[in-house]
């Protein structure tokens, strides 16, 4: 998809802020469920800011090919569409569970080895563990979405965007 232009919502450190929910789970137990569900508005902002600019970009690349308006507007709908649904799951939804699953079982670990842990490492260990595994996953799930969304939706949408 990259060719030779950045995407600053990709390319760019911009692309961190998709992350701001994982920073929530990893905290969850400091910061408490109001300021956990803050960071995933701020990821999913993020999400919508990503689908708007490529919305934008694409509906000024084929504004000059349209007739009557519907091909390219279908075509818009279905980059913002394709945008949102992989920003979702690259960004918010599969890490976030990832990194609130790896500070449970921290988290539970602890509490099975507790007796001969400090409240200190017992309160720190599973937010330690969770943060240590954000940029151990960030590679591995963008490329899982895109090839998800390559074999199974990116299809769908190329048959869709045919019908008139």
């Amino acid at each position: 998809m990259n060719d030779g232009v950045v995407d600053p919502f990709r390319d760019t450190p911009i692309r961190y802020l998709g992350y701001t929910n994982e920073i929530g789970e990893a905290f969850r137990h400091f910061l408490g469920h109001r300021l956990v569900l803050a960071t995933y508005a701020v990821a999913s902002a993020y999400a919508s800011a990503d689908a708007a600019y490529k919305g934008f970009e694409e509906y000024t690349h084929t504004r000059n090919e349209a007739e009557g308006g519907s091909p390219h507007l279908r075509r818009v709908s279905f980059v913002v569409l394709d945008t949102m649904l992989w920003q979702g799951l690259a960004s918010v939804l599969i890490p976030g569970l990832a990194v609130n699953r790896v500070v449970w079982a921290t988290s539970s670990l602890m509490t099975y080895v507790g007796p001969r842990l400090s409240n200190a490492y017992r309160a720190v260990g599973p937010t330690g563990a969770g943060l240590a595994s954000i940029p151990f996953m960030i590679r591995p799930i963008d490329d899982a979405v895109t090839k998800g969304m390559d074999a199974y939706v990116r299809p769908t949408f190329s048959v869709w965007s045919q019908i008139n």
